[in-house]
This record gives C-alpha cells, sequence and structure tokens, in this order.
C-alpha cells in the first residue's frame, strides 16, 4: 500500500520500554513513509510528525518518556505546530490523568481516563468505530472496524475533540483529534488494511482545535 499523496515528510516513532515500536515501524515502511526511531530529545530534530505507540498502562508509559527526559521536547514539539499520532496508551496520556496507576499525564487535552465497567477487561479484538461530524478529514476512513485491546478509557472534557465512537460498556472516544494531535484507542498497526488507510490519513490531516 502507498502512503497518502500529501508526504507527511519524517516521521519519527517513540522507541521507549512500555511501546509497540517494532510493529508501528513496521506498517510506516509499508505505507512507504520515511520514518525513524526516536528514544532522545535530540532525535526529535528534523521530525514533522511523530508517533507514540502504546502497549501497557499510562503509568509505565509516562514513566519512560520521563526518564527519557522527553516530555518537555514532546510538549515543546507540539506547541510549536508539530504534528502528533497516539496508539492506544498513546491517547490515554494526551488528557490530564489516568485511573491506571494513579498517572500524571501529559494533559495536552482536559480530562481523564477511567477504567471500563460492567464488562470484562481487556477488551480484545475487533470493534466497530463510528465517525463523529466535523472531522471531515478522517471521516472518511473511520466507519468500519478496528483491533482493540484496552481495559481504560478516555472522559475527554470538550467532546468535540471526539472523531470516532466505539462501544463496549457503553460508547467511549476511539480517536481523538484536535488541531495536530490526532490518536486512536485502537491498534492502527493491527487493524489491517483499514488502519492503514487511517494511519496514512492521520499523518497528514489537521483538524480545526475546538473553539
Amino acid at each position: 500500500m502507498s502512503s497518502s499523496p500529501t508526504s507527511p515528510g519524517h516521521v519519527g516513532v517513540i522507541d521507549y520500554a512500555a511501546g509497540n515500536t517494532s510493529s508501528v515501524v513496521r506498517a510506516l515502511d509499508r505505507l512507504g513513509v520515511v520514518n525513524r526511531r526516536v528514544s532522545s530529545a535530540d532525535g526529535l530534530d528534523g521530525c514533522d510528525v511523530v508517533v507514540l505507540p502504546g502497549v501497557g498502562s499510562a503509568g509505565a508509559t509516562m514513566r519512560s518518556l520521563r526518564e527519557l527526559d522527553l516530555v518537555g521536547p514532546l510538549t515543546e514539539f507540539v506547541e510549536a505546530n508539530g504534528r502528533f499520532v497516539g496508539i492506544c496508551v498513546g491517547l490515554q496520556i494526551l488528557f490530564e490523568h489516568s485511573e491506571e496507576e494513579d498517572a500524571t499525564c501529559l494533559g495536552w487535552l482536559p480530562g481523564n481516563v477511567v477504567k471500563l465497567q460492567g464488562v470484562r477487561v481487556p477488551q480484545i479484538g475487533w470493534n466497530d468505530v463510528q465517525a463523529q461530524p466535523n472531522h471531515d478529514g478522517l471521516a472518511p476512513h473511520l466507519n468500519g472496524h478496528f483491533y482493540f485491546v484496552n481495559s481504560y478509557v478516555a472522559v475527554p472534557t470538550d467532546e468535540r475533540v471526539v472523531a470516532g465512537v466505539a462501544d463496549y460498556g457503553g460508547h467511549f472516544p476511539a480517536v481523538v483529534a484536535s488541531g495536530n494531535i490526532t490518536a486512536t484507542q485502537f491498534h492502527l498497526e493491527k487493524s489491517g488494511e483499514r488502519g492503514l488507510r487511517l494511519f496514512s490519513a492521520m499523518l497528514t490531516d489537521r483538524t480545526p482545535a475546538p473553539c
């Protein structure tokens, strides 16, 4: 599968202890997207897009980012209008706090992350995602099944950042998008051709930030 006509430029994939870097790199290679692994602030130099894979807990992810001294540099990258794509836990740590290990997260988006209630956890397998209004750049790629592995879900303060929803014990944000930040609760790299098409779109789409 080829990359989208609009090149995302150089893509950095955060390589950290709790990540799923190798699978994401293989997906980007399949898309024909120039990429490199990033494990230090210097590695962000020259990147147009940064991808944060996620496997494991919010607490472990934040500890790894702090140990690599990447929290500040990543924040500066996003504030300078660099594009950020989060996957799975990479979505959850965008918010202020996670119940998982009582973790203080990046706080780029207002809201919290809570444990799924009334259903077996973790959710493992394919689930249907439905696009939400006002996210036109991503909407054509969203409706359909994607692969999830999660026990926690985000509860955004501003629901306008929700670009796609799924249902497991109730509706929850499957995709969030605001300005130069987009993220999925599901695994793009494990979601087949549909996941790759959405991944390609996320590398280039910029959704207006909520007013």
